[in-house]
């Protein structure tokens, strides 16, 4: 290989750098950048201004800092996937998955960030797919199982019910009669529940106010958990309608409370915190209802299956069906329910997003209101 003059090693460098798509930077300090190409400074001109914490959300800032950390002790190259975003005039841009190339030389560190961000779109797109496939085949298995669950159930509480109303109660075996007509109602529960995650159970639609549910749910939260803060954020509307089946929505977000206490109880916060947040979005018209705590978080290997059937973390406690009905619910009524860890790292989120009634007979959705009620 021939030999370049430095002068001409500078020139190369130079026009390789201003002519590189992705963007490259190095710095010794990580509060600062030393050098940066023209594809990173068209994010975020270097300067006085700069600062990592304006290109990186807060959990992804973090992840940047430990993983520079990390290659400057251990002098090893790593990658990373970040999300970044672009600054201009007009404020940031939505943030695009990167892929940090991280190398130490030179006392500091060397990166390239590679823009992967349709990559990864298309693997989360596919995973969803692959996530809606095997939900739609446990789901029509459950269905298969719960009608024929529900015919035998059917004969035992029937059968229950006619020896209970024709036996005297101080008959000895009265009792037990009693407990067979019990299980048999769970039975008949756990069926409705299958059947709900088969999509084949049928809603009774009527425009409601979901404002209204929503604060008679957070009363009855505020008087049965008083050691938990419970606080409430309202959009400017008093009054928002969706269609649907307020009795199956209701247990839809009854269901969302009670894993989020499930997730802040036996741990460590001072102060247990649960909190709703209604709002209506501008550019749909569509109301988002957010169910936060303050736990632990999700786990990122149970979030792709949390949704599942009989997928449950509680073991004894749990059937893992309540997540599952609850999904089958919000989809029956042209929504979408998702989960997601807080971006601060204290908590997780239940988003559920329904159609307003406005926009469609067949589904229902939300409002929007804000009212902290901090109890």
């Amino acid at each position: 290989m021939t030999n370049l003059k430095d002068t001409d090693s500078d020139f190369l460098l130079n026009t390789l750098m201003d002519h590189l798509r992705d963007p490259v930077f190095y710095f010794t300090d990580i509060q600062s950048v030393d050098f940066g190409n023209p594809a990173f400074e068209a994010l975020l001109p270097i300067g006085k201004a700069f600062s990592w914490s304006r290109l990186l959300p807060e959990s992804d800032l973090a992840a940047f800092e430990e993983k520079v950390a990390v290659v400057t002790s251990s002098q090893q190259a790593a990658t990373l996937q970040v999300r970044l975003r672009q600054i201009s005039e007009n404020g940031p841009s939505p943030v695009r998955w990167y892929e940090f190339q991280l190398i130490p030389i030179g006392g500091g560190v060397f990166g390239v960030a590679h823009d992967v961000h349709e990559w990864i779109m298309r693997e989360e797109q596919e995973r969803e797919r692959e996530q809606s496939r095997r939900r739609e085949a446990l789901g029509l298995l459950a269905g298969e199982v719960a009608h024929e669950f529900a015919n035998l159930v059917g004969g035992i509480e029937g059968l229950a019910f006619y020896v209970l109303d024709t036996t005297d109660p101080s008959n000895p075996e009265y009792e037990d009669w009693v407990m067979v007509h019990r299980a048999a109602q769970r039975g008949t529960t756990l069926t409705r529940d299958l059947l709900a995650v088969a999509g084949k159970r049928l809603l009774n639609r009527e425009n409601f106010d979901i404002i209204l549910m929503i604060r008679t749910l957070m009363q009855d939260l505020r008087r049965q958990e008083p050691d938990v803060k419970v606080t409430l954020s309202l959009p400017e509307r008093a009054q928002v309608e969706i269609c649907g089946s307020e009795v199956q929505l209701h247990q839809v977000f009854r269901n969302l409370w009670t894993n989020a206490l499930d997730a802040i109880r036996g741990t460590s916060v001072a102060q247990p915190a649960i909190h709703v947040v209604v709002d209506l979005p501008s550019e749909k018209q569509v109301v988002n209802v957010g169910v936060e705590d303050n736990g632990p978080g999700i786990p990122p290997e149970h979030l792709e299956r949390l949704f599942e059937p009989y997928f449950t973390t509680k073991k004894e406690r749990g059937t893992g069906l309540g997540l599952s009905v609850a999904f089958g619910v919000v989809k029956k009524h042209g929504g979408d329910l998702q989960a997601e860890n807080l971006e601060n790292g204290s908590g997780a989120r239940m988003r559920v997003q329904l159609p307003l009634a406005s926009t469609s007979a067949e589904t229902g959705a939300g409002p929007d209101d804000q009212d902290p009620d901090p109890r």
